[in-house]
């Protein structure tokens, strides 16, 4: 983490393994989560190309491989009412439902808001090592200015990585529904394995700390009660949490919103320098500054704008500290949400708010994005839509902590009857729809303790969109979110219709073999076939490629890498008890694969 703009980090990288290690175990934490963005997660895990963000530029076959190899050790753990509506359904969703976990703060009426990764990769020879990622971005598809923090792991780090091991280990018990018994396991051994490994601290940073927040109830506050300098960087403020920051120097800078900062008003931001971002980069190169969407409230999602939550402190020791993570300058002490950040500490000359602002010979500093804002009244402006915002944030969060029940009952062979019982308070803020996400939205129905829908076998989901308009004039706001429904009575080849969703031809199924081998050597042959367009995959052509590609990774894989051959033999299985699964399976295969895995049983006894 250098906090120079120019430097850019993706979050599919901070999550990609290093060379020549494969992702062991995944804990993740976000207050809002993006489902379509979920899938990126495993796919950062299986290859190197980047996707920019786009799952819509993803081949589907490596999406449904990588979601189906890592979605089993990948846990992300949500607010409960924070999972957004992804904005098309995907059957390949099926598979992640069983990595979502929905969760909430201990405190009453308080939020999960940390955006924390814990991850453990398996090396040559089972060695193993972690990575910890600090984020102040959610799992979506914001393209806000945010800051990602990548601590690895070295036997001489600065960093005790044990508090966030005690912060993993502490998340199941937040969860509303119980964890299955093999996720809990995985949690507890990540959290154990990481309990004892060091950090080292990015350069040029020589020392710090992890900094948990808001599950054991502990106030927080990391900043020291004086100092020579301050720059605090946060999207949303309080007028109590400015102040209290404001004791710490006289010489101190706040870059926020100018939404957020028009609420404060100019006398809460008395002795502050103000700074917001420039218009111009708060959005994309090719984006229109009218349309970008800032949000007015940390329970909001904005498109675009600041939401990085840094804080430089230049202490009298000629050392100067970073507090970095998912805290907003919103309370002080922070401790009633849940948050996760670090502390780092280094030189002034290097880590400093100079350093930062002004930047160094040839390397920008932030000053060069900023602008001088001064909000519009000296007492502050009420803006009715936020209140709303909180009501309806607080509904969606009631009715997912209440745990909706998704009854699902086999009508014929494509067809299935989903009733849905919700439990609903005695006030309801606006009016309320409610929908299967793997429908449009003209299948809502209004809520009610009990509705129904007849849908495919392949639409059958617990995600439910949830939709709720209240509020008046300037005061209106209409919220929707997905709610997770315990699923009763599920049709049993949902997950195999999602499969042979994706796999409609032999060729289909050719190249996902190719990927379940997962033999990175065989890129250039994929990539041919991907090349050959629609020509070189017509029947026609079939029973040449194909020998030629299953054949030398098959054999390959035989001793070197059982669990490839088990991914095959399980989709054998599917297409062999399916009443036309001979009609994908490519030419010739058949035989070849029974005499791999007769030569991998002989291998194994």
């Amino acid at each position: 983490m250098t906090l120079v703009p120019e430097s850019r980090v993706l979050l599919t990288d901070a999550l990609r393994p290093p060379a020549g290690h494969r992702v062991d175990v995944v804990v993740g934490t976000t207050y809002s989560l993006d489902l379509t963005a979920l899938l990126l997660a495993p796919l950062s895990f299986a290859v190197s190309e980047q996707v920019e963000g786009d799952v819509s530029r993803v081949d589907p076959i490596r999406l449904l491989e990588a979601v189906r190899r890592h979605t089993e050790h990948t846990t992300v753990f949500c607010q409960a009412g924070g999972i957004h509506v992804p904005s098309r359904y995907r059957s390949i969703l099926t598979f992640v439902e069983d990595s979502v976990v929905e969760v909430t703060a201990p405190a009453e009426d308080a939020i999960f808001h940390p955006k924390l990764w814990a991850l453990r990769f398996a090396g040559p020879g089972g060695a193993v090592s972690h990575r910890v990622v600090i984020l102040s971005r959610n799992m979506t598809f914001d393209r806000s200015w945010d800051t990602a923090l990548v601590l690895n792991e070295a036997s001489d780090g600065a960093i005790d990585a044990a508090p966030a091991a005690d912060f993993v280990r502490g998340l199941p018990a937040r969860a509303l529904r119980g964890l299955p018994a093999d996720r809990t396991r995985q949690v507890d051994d990540l959290a154990s394995t990481l309990a004892t490994v060091r950090l080292a601290a990015p350069t040029p940073f020589t020392g710090g700390a992890l900094l948990p927040i808001g599950l054991d109830g502990a106030d927080v506050w990391p900043f020291p009660e004086r100092a020579y300098r301050v720059l605090a960087i946060s999207p949303f403020l309080t007028r109590q949490a400015v102040r209290a920051l404001g004791h710490v120097a006289d010489e101190r800078t706040l870059v926020s919103r100018a939404e957020s900062l028009d609420l404060l008003g100019s006398d809460a931001l008395t002795g502050w320098k103000v700074d917001v971002l420039q218009r111009l980069v708060e959005v994309e190169p090719d984006g229109d500054v009218a349309e970008s969407q800032p949000a007015r409230s940390e329970f909001e999602s904005g498109t675009a704008g600041l939401h990085a939550k840094t804080f430089v402190v230049d202490l009298p020791d000629g050392t100067s500290m970073t507090v970095t993570g998912s805290a907003n300058l919103t309370g002080a002490p922070w401790g009633r949400s849940v948050e996760f950040g670090a502390k780092l500490t280094g030189p002034t000359a290097a880590c400093g708010v100079a350093s930062v602002l002004d930047g160094s010979p040839g390397v920008p500093g932030l000053s060069a994005l900023l602008q001088d804002y001064h909000p519009a009244t000296t007492a502050g402006v009420d803006d009715p839509a936020i209140e709303t915002s909180y009501t309806l944030e607080r509904f969606h969060r009631f009715l997912a902590s209440n745990l909706p029940v998704t009854h699902v009952a086999r009508l014929d062979d494509d067809r299935a009857q989903l009733s849905v019982s919700v439990e609903i308070p005695p006030f309801v803020p606006g009016m309320t729809r409610i929908w299967p996400v793997s429908l449009p939205d003209g299948h809502a129905q209004p809520l009610a303790p009990t509705t129904t829908w007849t849908l495919a076998h392949l639409n059958v989901t617990p995600f439910l969109v949830v939709e709720t308009t209240a509020g008046d004039g300037d005061a209106r706001v209409t919220r929707r979110c997905v709610l997770m429904g315990d699923l009763r009575g599920d049709v049993d080849s949902r997950r195999h219709d999602a499969i042979f969703d994706v796999l409609r031809s032999k060729q289909d199924v050719l190249r996902y073999l190719l990927f379940l081998l997962g033999d990175p050597s065989y890129d250039a042959l994929l990539a041919e076939i991907a090349g050959s367009g629609e020509e070189g995959f017509h029947p026609e052509s079939r029973g040449t490629r194909q020998d030629v590609a299953l054949l030398e990774p098959l054999i390959r894989a035989i001793g070197r890498d059982d669990d490839a051959l088990a991914r095959v033999a399980s989709l054998v299985e599917d297409l062999r008890a399916m009443p036309n699964g001979h009609e994908l399976v490519p030419d010739d295969f058949d035989t070849l694969w029974d005499a791999v895995w007769q030569v991998h049983r002989e291998a194994r006894r």
